[in-house]
């Protein structure tokens, strides 16, 4: 993700790049400034004072833990720019279970969530068991209803909360949307490739662009759900099951998702020349670009998380 977005947005004429790196991982050719940290307690010294002496800050982060909610409420603070969803989005969708109910509310069709004391009817059989701020599959389980109550059995972290859903059978997908403070315009609708090994969910790969939206099924779902939770800017993604009877919206990434890396290649477009325009008024002035179709992502070779 930090490699394609430097990449586009190194394309637009009069863009600068700094970023900051943890110095133990590998040194990829970066068109920015880099600056390596040795020690994880230098971070908020060096990230506030970067941040004071840009334009606007774009930050690549996971909900969990509340990191990403922490560090776009750091910019707030200062008062710097940011090209993320704003605190309050960030918030509500950290947690699947506020998501549940905030798109529940507004009609949306969404996969039940509850927390484990929270169950009822509808969740017999089979359930998957996930971290209520979990990124991606992330010690992500499929386990039997009837143990909801020893569901902590196959979870290494018991400090985290975690949701039961049940388990819908259908297609595992997602969506890219680019929103700004008035509409949200759907980007790619993506395959994802997920297998279920000895009970625990597994990402391996995703197909970036693999479906259409001829008949704007998923651009009204889009449409609706950025005005079911306020503050959904930039680009962020939304999980989906698709089944028989349609999507399901299973959770909303409030961030850059993985199916960044292959949205250019497989769009012919550059979507950060579409944040800069909506969210700072920039016109575009991006490379021409040619569409390659839908493009695939292997996370187990392409380093793309």
């Amino acid at each position: 993700m930090l490699t394609s977005l430097v990449a586009d947005l190194s394309q637009l004429h009069g863009v600068d790049v700094v970023t900051t790196r943890d110095a133990r991982l590998d040194r990829p050719d970066l068109q920015a400034e880099v600056h390596y940290l040795n020690r994880t307690e230098d971070f908020w010294q060096h990230f506030r004072a970067l941040a004071t002496g840009v334009d606007a800050v774009w930050v690549i982060a996971p909900e969990t833990g509340g990191i990403l909610v922490d560090l776009i409420h750091c910019l707030d603070e200062l008062g710097v720019t940011t090209l993320n969803c704003t605190s309050h989005a960030v918030r509500i969708a950290t947690s699947k279970l506020a998501t549940y109910h905030c798109l529940r509310e507004s009609g949306i069709d969404v996969v039940p969530t509850y927390f484990d004391d929270m169950l009822s009817q509808e969740l017999a059989g089979q359930c998957v068991l996930k971290p209520d701020d979990g990124a991606g599959c992330g010690n992500t389980w499929l386990i039997n209803a009837y143990a909801a109550a020893t569901v902590a059995a196959p979870v290494q972290d018991t400090t985290a909360k975690y949701v039961l859903q049940p388990f819908i059978h259908g297609t595992p997908a997602s969506m890219c949307i680019l929103a700004d403070d008035k509409k949200a315009c759907l980007l790619s609708i993506n395959l994802q490739h997920v297998t279920i090994e000895n009970s625990r969910f597994h990402l391996h790969g995703i197909t970036v662009g693999a479906i259409n939206d001829s008949d704007g099924v998923y651009q009204n779902i889009a449409s609706r759900l950025f005005d079911a939770l306020p503050g959904m800017r930039g680009v962020f993604g939304v999980d989906l099951i698709l089944t028989d009877r349609g999507p399901l919206v299973l959770e909303v990434n409030p961030r850059l998702t993985t199916s960044y890396a292959g949205l250019s290649r497989a769009l012919g477009v550059n979507p950060a020349a579409g944040v800069l325009e909506v969210l700072c008024a920039r016109p575009r002035g991006q490379v021409a670009q040619s569409a390659s179709g839908p493009f695939y992502i292997n996370l187990e070779t392409d380093n793309a998380t």
